[in-house]
């Protein structure tokens, strides 16, 4: 299946134009019509005030701005999943477990509330009790998100650097 830009060269034109000019209004010339609507609302917006990066978006409806919210945080999930699967297969000191009793696939006590995470500390890591299995990843933006910020700063304050986030922001 070919893309938008791929089947109308114009728009890939008029998203270039925009990238490297900034110049909503003429993007939308050079697109002829072959925005989507959920583009063309943004780039409409952004045309009569080019500096409304949020008006423009808040204009999108409630259910595309919280899918483009949850794409992000998949993303930002995805980084740090990536990050520490690089750190190896072993628990490390900081890393997140689940208490016992608490099914790993699921991540839902067994009769209980939600628990509260664990933070493996330098002594738990080197004795060996938490297998790789018992660590667990909160997806951002949830409160336990916290914890890995706080207590795996040195892993996670750049998952969102290249995109001028910080990873304790919360809107």
């Amino acid at each position: 299946m070919l893309s938008t830009a791929q089947r109308r060269p114009e728009v890939a034109e008029a998203r270039d134009h925009y990238t490297k000019h900034g110049d909503a209004r003429e993007a939308l010339k050079i697109s002829r019509n072959g925005f989507g609507m959920i583009e063309r609302n943004v780039m409409e917006r952004l045309a009569r005030n080019p500096s409304g990066y949020s008006e423009s978006l808040m204009g999108l409806p409630r259910n595309m701005r919280s899918m483009y919210v949850h794409a992000y945080q998949s993303l930002v999930w995805n980084r740090a999943a990536t990050a520490r699967a690089k750190l190896g297969l072993k628990v490390l000191e900081g890393d997140l477990v689940l208490p016992p009793g608490i099914d790993t696939e699921s991540g839902e006590a067994k009769g209980e509330d939600t628990p509260e995470v664990h933070v493996v500390s330098a002594e738990e890591a080197a004795s060996g009790q938490h297998s790789f299995d018992d660590v667990v990843l909160p997806l951002p933006g949830e409160l336990q998100w916290n914890y890995v910020a706080a207590n795996s700063a040195p892993r996670c304050t750049l998952l969102g650097s290249r995109d001028a986030c910080t990873v304790l922001s919360s809107h």
